[in-house]
This record gives structure tokens, C-alpha cells and sequence, in this order.
């Protein structure tokens, strides 16, 4: 099988991102749902810039600054709801995109990213395939989390091929070396503040 690196490098890096722990990984979006018919597709398939990519190291916390592992059980339900109302209400929006109802020019823009999706799917290894899709069709919750772990494992331990596997290696390089890079802004950050006050109360 031949992957193409540009939908491998999608793959690698759009798979189980955020939260939500859809199949991005089709064509790398940052956010994406499921459509009426089942298939994958986005609103915003565009790569991050750093600055992004250091506020994407904060998804653990919720919109109210709040540790999502120690988020109260009411409050972690209520943005859980929000979440689906969010998917919900992308996929109507989606679904009268593709019926022409913001125009025909927006139309042909939904149905050309439709192929382009299929086409990107079918380029992916079967099992691979067949793992997203169930996890697609899972519920949010513990064991949607579960899942989308092990196919994260499962990509960079080589159980979905070795070019899979290459590609969710290097993308995880990045992502290592880009959080590194936000933990050092961060830490220089904290420090010019400490010294701005020493040097105040001197």
C-alpha cells in the first residue's frame, strides 16, 4: 500500500486531537464531526502556528480555566452536553451546506472535500479504516477516551503498518519538541515577571 506523506502527515497529526477524539486524522483537522451520512469531514482543516500550538497544550483545562480531571461531576457534565449540541449543530450546518442552502459555490466546496476525504480514506490501511470508524460512531465518554488511546498506540507501535507508524513517530517528535518549546515560554515568561517585580521592590 501506497500512503502518500502528505495524507499519512495528515493523518499522523490530525488523529484523536482535542477532546472531542474524533476521526480527524482522515484529513488533519483540528475539529471535525461526523456528518449525517457517517463520513468525516471539517470546517477548518488549517495547521496551527506555534502560538496555537501552545494554547492547544491547555486542552485539559476547560472554557473556565478549570483541570477537566478535577472539574466537579455537574460542571463536567454540563460542557460534556454542550460539546454534543456543538456536533449537532455542525452537522446540520454541514448537511445544508451540501444541500445548497448557503449557495451552489459553497455546495461544490462541501462536495469537493467530500471526495477528497473518501479518496484520503481509501488510502489508509483497512484496520486503520475500521478503528476510526468505530470509534467515530462511539459515544463521548470513558471508553471513546479508551479507544482512541489505543489507536494512538497502535500507530506508534506499527499495528496499522510501518508507514503509518513512521509518520505518527515524527508527528509525535513534533508535537514533543513544539510543547517543549511553549513548557521554556512559559518557564522564561514566569522569570522576566519574578525579575520585573525584584527589581520593582528594589
Amino acid at each position: 500500500m501506497n500512503l502518500s506523506k502528505n495524507v499519512l502527515a495528515r493523518t499522523a497529526a490530525g488523529t484523536l486531537a482535542g477532546a472531542g477524539l474524533v476521526t480527524a486524522s482522515v484529513i488533519g483537522a483540528q475539529q471535525a464531526t461526523a456528518g449525517p451520512s457517517g463520513s468525516t469531514t471539517s470546517l477548518a482543516a488549517h495547521s496551527p502556528g506555534q502560538a496555537s500550538a501552545c494554547r492547544s497544550t491547555s486542552h485539559h483545562h476547560s472554557p473556565l480555566g478549570v483541570r477537566i480531571g478535577k472539574a466537579p461531576q455537574s460542571l463536567t457534565k454540563d460542557l460534556q452536553a454542550l460539546r454534543a449540541k456543538q456536533r449537532e449543530g455542525l452537522a446540520a450546518i454541514r448537511k445544508d451546506a451540501a444541500d445548497g442552502k448557503y449557495g451552489k459555490e459553497v455546495q461544490e466546496r462541501v462536495e469537493k472535500r467530500e471526495q477528497r476525504i473518501e479518496k484520503h480514506r481509501a488510502s489508509l490501511p483497512e484496520k486503520l479504516r475500521s478503528d476510526l470508524d468505530a470509534l467515530q460512531k462511539m459515544q463521548p465518554g470513558a471508553d471513546r477516551r479508551a479507544a482512541a488511546q489505543k489507536i494512538r498506540e497502535g500507530r506508534l507501535s506499527g499495528a496499522y503498518g510501518a508507514e503509518v507508524q513512521e509518520h505518527a513517530q515524527t508527528a509525535k517528535k513534533k508535537q514533543d519538541e513544539r510543547k517543549q518549546t511553549c513548557q521554556d515560554q512559559r518557564q522564561q515568561r514566569k522569570e522576566d515577571k519574578e525579575s520585573g517585580s525584584s527589581s520593582t521592590e528594589g
